[in-house]
Parts: C-alpha cells; structure tokens; sequence
C-alpha cells in the first residue's frame, strides 16, 4: 500500500487517476499561515479538553475533599467547603486556575511540534481526527449511474471504500471535491456583497470506463 499526503491541516480536494497511478491534491480555499494555525490549534485543543475533563472528576476526589454529603430521611444533603477552609480552597483555586490555563496554553506546545515535525503530524493527524467521530456511514453500490457513483462525505474526515469484480477492473478514478450546486453568499444590510468558496460540504465521485457487470462498490466513511 502507498501512502500519499500533504503536511498542509486543511480540507483538501483528491484525485486519483487509476490508469496513470497519480495521485493529486488541491486546496479550494488560500492557504495562510493563520488559517494553519487554527486549524492545528483547534484541532489540539479539542483532544486536550476531552482528557481535561476526563481527569477532572478523579483529581478532584483525590486532591480535596471538596463537600461533605449526608442522608437525613433519605435525602442527600450536599455541604460546601467553607471559608475556613483556607487550605483546602486554594489548593482548589489553584487546580481550577491550572486546569483552564492548560486548556489553552497545552495545545500550544502540540502546535510548536506540528510546525517542527510537519511530516510526523500530518501523517497521524487524519487517524485521530476520526475518532472524533462515533459515527460511521456505510455505503453499498452494485449499480452506477451514467458510469458514475457519488457519495456525499459532508465533513471529508474520511473515506475507506473497497472495489469488488468488475468494479475494481473498470474504476478510471475517484474524487473528492466539494459538492456541486452548493453556494454559499456573503450580505451586508441585505445586499449581496460576494460570493464565498464552498468548504463545508464535500462528497466522493467515482468514475467507471464502462458500466460494471458484476461486483460492488463497499464505501465507508464521515
């Protein structure tokens, strides 16, 4: 299997052109150093805060003991921390003013290593922005349509697809690019201002030389 890819965190569209075996990327909006930076910024700060949140519950309990819980005729009574609890309120003043700090100061250092190990990052970056997602979207095609097959992959996260019998010997290639008819208008004072590049919503295209007589087409996909 070979891989291809771009070190640049951005939607991209792909074509794969089976009968050269050239695989080619294209970026339909500019490419900035700022647009980079938020892309990898978000991205980091997203998984950052899912393992914040998942640490939070169990330092708190083992950090301090942060109320005190009785029953009283089956009803849970729930006691804060006092002011007189000094110790104890600013070891928790300063868990809380660490933990938000991290949550924006941490993903800088994963944006300082995405910028010094491009290669290394974007090589992963994919695999983790998929498990993101719970969901999958499983499609089956045994037929074409004017020896085409298009898959809307709104996000463009992913595409896994596998090509059976005569679907895999008339493939001539696949692309993902953005959905056709989609636009998308920019108002001010509710007159058109411009016309904005669709980046949003992206779907998949396969192209056949011929009609396939037997086999299918599995895809999968976010």
């Amino acid at each position: 299997m070979v891989n291809y890819h771009k070190t640049i965190p951005l939607d991209a569209r792909i074509f794969i052109d089976y009968d050269k075996k050239d695989v080619k990327f294209q970026y339909p909006q500019k490419i900035t150093k700022l647009k980079q930076f938020l892309a990898v910024y978000s991205f980091c700060v997203y998984f950052w805060l899912e393992i914040v949140l998942k640490l939070i519950p169990i330092t708190l309990i083992l950090l301090v003991p942060l109320a005190v819980i009785t029953f009283v005729d089956g009803s849970i009574i729930f006691k804060p921390l006092s002011a007189s609890d000094t110790i104890s309120l600013k070891i928790l003043g300063l868990f809380i003013a660490f933990t938000l700090y991290s949550i924006f100061f941490i993903p800088l250092l994963f944006v300082l290593y995405y910028y010094k190990h491009r290669y290394v990052v974007s090589k992963n970056m994919p695999k983790l922005n998929v498990e993101r997602y719970n969901t999958r979207f499983v499609s089956i095609f045994t037929k074409t349509n004017s020896n085409t097959i298009k898959i809307p992959i709104y996000n463009n996260i992913t595409l896994d697809y596998w090509l059976k019998g005569d679907f895999k010997k008339q493939i001539k290639s696949v692309e993902v690019k953005e959905m056709e008819n989609v636009k998308l208008y920019k108002y001010k004072n509710k007159k058109l201002v411009k016309e904005l590049p669709q980046t949003k919503l992206w779907q998949a295209v396969f192209t056949f030389k011929q009609e396939p007589k037997d086999g299918k087409l599995i895809a999968i996909y976010i």
